[in-house]
């Protein structure tokens, strides 16, 4: 039975496929034509290749969530050798509250990739001294895929980790943790979370590294692990330190937003997030419901309640993405609802849709991308 299960499984995936091929070949000559009129493009002040690209990532990410793409989970090193390491659970006194908010998920061994190789032992430090002394980073890096998709091997998350180091301090490095997929075995929600606890305790108790030279960082969902890991750390910091500071790109912060919601914003039909994706991340990573935790906690929509904390915060979004409002929201609750003096950064880019940053070149955006990682990497440098 289980093979026959298998087989009508694979069979079915074979037939979206190639009906997805074959819709994307006839649909792109017809785009091709179509986009070389700016008024015909999704967004008219984008560039032809703009269009074009987030066309086909919309594609690729249609065929993904239609067979509900899972790959194994793959905690061998590979051809990453050294840079790929495993991290055990931290102690059990680290995880509390909402990480134990469901009795059947508990604490696991995670992977973790470095860029450019792993830290050994403490933080860099002050950089080489040009000018004004800049401290190097290191940046807990967390990918999106709104917690369905995604893995530290994947081009995107290569490509952002250099992304960060070209306009960081000289000497920082970057660390991703391969934290579970929702679809995973015990991988729903909290899972993720306690496995981002998981690795900034290694780097912190583990490692040695000053809390105050260590940067989360998180694209979409990622952006949503890095404000709760960041709350989390708000609210428990007599047990481990909160970090030097927060960079949030495209951050997913509003998981009250339903489907039906969603699917009326204008934003649908031009972003690369399709509807099926989001229903898909709610049905495997949403709380149990002997979990006790809503949606309305300010876990799972951040932008509800702000995080009292004086870390500084850096959010870029798109003008023209499905979240935009959510995010506007959150910088507006953080802003008002935070530490007097705190420090909050925002970058809104013109007529940009989703993950500009971790998609820059696959979306036509590096220019965009390069200058909010610079103007990011510069608020980090600001004076306290």
């Amino acid at each position: 039975m289980a093979g026959s299960g298998s087989r009508l499984r694979s069979a079915a995936v074979i037939g979206v496929f190639v009906s997805s091929l074959c819709l994307t070949l006839v649909q792109l000559p017809w785009l091709a034509a179509l986009y070389l009129f700016p008024s015909q493009r999704p967004v008219p002040a984008w560039t032809y290749r703009q269009a074009l690209s987030r066309s086909l990532i919309r594609s690729l990410l249609d065929f993904l969530v239609a067979i509900e793409s899972k790959p194994p989970l793959d905690l061998e090193p590979g051809k990453d050798k050294d840079r790929f390491i495993l991290v055990p659970p931290a102690s059990p006194h680290l995880y509390r509250d909402i990480l134990l908010s469901d009795p059947e998920i508990k604490p696991a061994t995670i992977g973790g990739l470095w860029f450019p190789r792993p830290v050994q032992g403490a933080a860099p430090g002050p950089g080489p001294s040009t000018g004004r002394r800049r401290r190097r980073h290191v940046f807990l890096s967390f990918h999106g895929g709104a917690y369905v998709l995604g893995s530290v091997r994947n081009i995107d998350v290569k490509q952002t980790s250099e992304l960060y180091l070209r306009h960081a301090p000289a000497g920082s490095a970057v660390f991703c943790p391969e934290y579970r997929l929702a679809h995973e075995a015990g991988g729903r929600c909290p899972a993720a979370f306690q496995d981002a606890l998981t690795a900034y305790a290694h780097l912190v108790l583990a490692l040695n590294i000053p809390p105050r030279d260590i940067v989360l960082t998180g694209d979409s969902a990622g952006g949503h692990l890095a404000l709760a890991l960041l709350r989390y750390l708000n609210a428990h910091r007599a047990d481990i330190p909160e970090p030097g500071g927060v960079l949030l790109w495209s951050p997913w912060p509003n998981m009250e937003l339903t489907v039906e919601e969603g699917a009326r914003r204008p934003a649908m039909g031009r972003d690369i997030i399709p509807k099926k994706m989001i229903t898909w991340a709610y049905r495997e990573f949403l709380p149990a419901p002997h979990a006790n935790i809503s949606r309305s906690n300010p876990y799972m929509s951040p932008n509800l309640l702000a995080v009292p904390t004086r870390v500084p915060i850096w959010v870029q979004w798109g003008a023209s993405e499905l979240l935009s409002e959510d995010i506007e929201k959150l910088v507006r609750v953080q802003r008002e609802g935070g530490l007097q003096g705190a420090r909050l950064g925002v970058c809104e880019v013109p007529h940009a849709p989703h993950c500009i940053v971790a998609m820059a070149g696959m979306l036509g955006w590096t220019a965009e991308a390069e200058a909010a990682v610079d103007e990011a990497m510069r608020f980090l440098d600001e004076e306290k």
